[in-house]
């Protein structure tokens, strides 16, 4: 949700997101990561907010709620 409003994201390290998104969200496996990924913010914020910028089209594409439902719903079609 917070990439679909084109806001920097600070998270905890998942392999999963990371392969849908390894660019666009910051990443911190450790107190001095998290640090790290503050100041980038900070201090970096206009190549975040383009990076950021360049996968809104596959964000709201792929993975909004709109998409999420018509997958359910295929999925439950194919079960019957």
């Amino acid at each position: 949700d917070a990439l679909a409003c084109k806001t920097p994201i600070i998270s905890d390290f998942h392999e999963e997101l990371y392969k849908l998104f390894p660019n666009e969200v910051l990443y911190y496996k450790n107190k001095k990561d998290f640090i790290e990924c503050i100041e980038k913010v900070y201090f970096s914020y206009p190549s975040i907010k383009r990076s950021i910028d360049s996968v809104y089209d596959k964000i709201v594409n792929e993975f909004s709620f709109e998409r999420r439902a018509r997958d359910l719903v295929a999925l439950v079609k194919d079960f019957q």
